[in-house]
């Protein structure tokens, strides 16, 4: 028969009319959203414990398992080893696959087939010398407990997620180097926010793009020009974008970083963190064999924190670059000019991808600039397209500018794949009880 629970069970057994009777509990309250009031409900109508988990959800399914009927110790036990298994993998990624707790719940599962145990014989290190049998209770919690001081003892560095952005500073000097008083003013300014990253100091033509119209020679046949100067306006387009009126500025781009908290650290690393709430919940599920006693509650709570610690981990990992192609997408979109520039150089996929779209636009501006149906078709008037020349700077400057839209669409577009990529990654990392109840609902059926 299906496991379930009544409301006799929940009232500890008490007649209403016993003057101990409470039943005032919190999860009664919460079945009798489910059930309706216990009084026409029934006090021993069971109510299925398959129902409540799809109906009132894991936790609270979980917590009035304790007093389930037809739902024995050897069952729970059974469960409770079949769980570490399933979701050990954060204690196996921090020992990079080890096999030491497979092989404990492989004891385990033969001591609730009631196999006749046989004790082994272990190396210094307290793991079995090879495949000698099966041990006994007393064994498997020896053998738990050393993978559970060694999973105590893995560092847990603090950790600190950072997010990176891009600010000008004004110094209103013409100099290459910003004054240490401009320094130490921002500095200044950035505590409690953030800190600036001062090698990351740079000036960038593209970004600070200022530039009016081109000084043009006046008309300039497209095909013929191109037939002898393939480069010819490519070559007007770079010396207009590296110009003086565009060079000629007192502005820098400079990185800071923002820390998640306001301290700037978390006490713990999360994979560790996750890795050793596994082992304390393997601990747990190893001593219900040994001991023949039902903890299940226990063991569950300590694999949904673990859980919970391992998917935040793992969204945090891709936050800080997350951020950055938030922000280079938003500006750009939105028409403030931003940097292409990865903050965190030691991130090398981050700037493998920062260098892949430079690459890109690099090449693009090329292929536009030779390509003689854009020219004709972007180097107009606005009225006449398409055109057989350019024949001043306000037909250049509509052409370059049209490559400069290009450019920055190419921008926004990898970045947002990029930001859209890492925001999908981060939403399957996204801890929810449902595997915790995928996982527990066959063992209720």
């Amino acid at each position: 028969m299906k496991p379930y629970v009544t409301y006799s069970a929940m009232f500890n057994g008490l007649d209403p009319t016993d003057p101990y009777f409470d039943d005032s509990s919190p999860l009664v309250a919460e079945l009798q959203s489910y059930t309706g009031a216990w009084q026409s409900y029934g006090i021993n109508t069971p109510i299925y414990l398959v129902d409540i988990l799809d109906n009132l959800g894991f936790t609270i399914m979980l917590s009035v398992s304790g007093r389930a009927v037809d739902w024995g110790t050897n069952i729970i036990q059974t469960i409770g080893i079949d769980a570490i298994r399933t979701f050990e993998f954060p204690w196996k990624e921090k020992f990079d696959g080890s096999d030491r707790l497979d092989l404990v719940l492989y004891y385990c599962e033969k001591l609730l087939e009631a196999t006749v145990p046989e004790e082994v014989r272990l190396d210094a290190c307290g793991d079995p010398m090879d495949a000698q049998g099966i041990v006994s209770g007393d064994t498997a919690k020896q053998l738990v407990a050393l993978i559970k001081t060694d999973t105590d003892a893995l560092p847990s560095e603090q950790i600190v997620t950072r997010y990176y952005h891009w600010m000008t500073l004004s110094y209103g000097g013409s100099s290459y180097t910003v004054p240490q008083s401009t320094k130490d003013y921002w500095d200044t300014i950035m505590i409690g926010r953030g800190q600036m990253l001062w090698d990351s100091l740079y000036k960038d033509a593209f970004t600070f793009y200022t530039s009016g119209h081109p000084t043009w020679p006046g008309i300039v046949p497209i095909d013929a020009t191109l037939a002898s100067n393939i480069d010819y306006f490519l070559s007007a387009y770079d010396s207009w974008m590296g110009s003086a009126q565009t060079q000629n500025y007192a502005y820098w781009w400079v990185a800071y970083e923002r820390d998640l908290t306001a301290d700037g650290t978390i006490d713990y690393d999360y994979g560790v963190f996750a890795a050793q709430k596994v082992i304390e919940a393997a601990d747990i599920a190893v001593k219900q064999v040994a001991d023949n006693r039902s903890s299940l509650f226990e063991i569950m709570m300590l694999l949904r924190v673990g859980l919970i610690a391992y998917y935040t981990g793992k969204r945090l990992e891709v936050e800080g670059e997350r951020s950055f192609w938030n922000d280079l997408v938003t500006n750009w979109t939105n028409g403030t000019n931003y940097p292409l520039k990865s903050a965190d150089s030691t991130n090398a996929s981050w700037v493998a991808k920062v260098a892949s779209i430079q690459a890109e636009i690099d090449s693009l501006r090329v292929t536009l600039l030779r390509d003689a149906d854009f020219i004709k078709n972007n180097g107009t008037h606005g009225w006449d397209a398409p055109v057989d020349s350019v024949d001043d700077d306000t037909m250049a400057y509509n052409l370059f500018i049209a490559v400069r839209s290009a450019l920055i669409s190419t921008i926004i577009a990898r970045a947002t794949a990029y930001r859209d990529s890492l925001v999908s990654s981060q939403a399957a990392n996204e801890f929810t009880e449902d595997s915790l109840s995928t996982f527990i609902r066959p063992y209720l059926l």
